[in-house]
């Protein structure tokens, strides 16, 4: 890209803990304030879509609930293993 232009944009985000109280509607209002292409908030906005959640404990397991803030765990964006809780 340098061949081309004086310089290079760069757009970086920190994901290790924002997301931990962000929600994914509150995330994208204040991107879409920013200059950030469409083709960039378009990626992270349909990455963070349509993804649901159940826990089991036991033999019970809960309903399905979507995902409305956090990043999956295991993603390319979340971290990179889950934590493990002691009961």
């Amino acid at each position: 890209m340098l061949s081309d232009a004086p310089y290079v944009r760069v757009f970086s985000l920190d994901f290790s803990k924002p997301f931990d109280t962000v929600r994914h509607a509150t995330l994208m209002e204040k991107l879409s304030t920013l200059a950030v292409p469409d083709e960039v908030y378009n990626w992270i906005k349909d990455f963070l879509e349509g993804h649901s959640h159940c826990t089991k404990f036991g033999l019970d397991v809960s309903p399905f609930a979507d995902i409305t803030a956090s990043v999956i765990q295991g993603s390319s964006l979340g971290p990179s293993k889950p934590l493990e809780i002691e009961a």
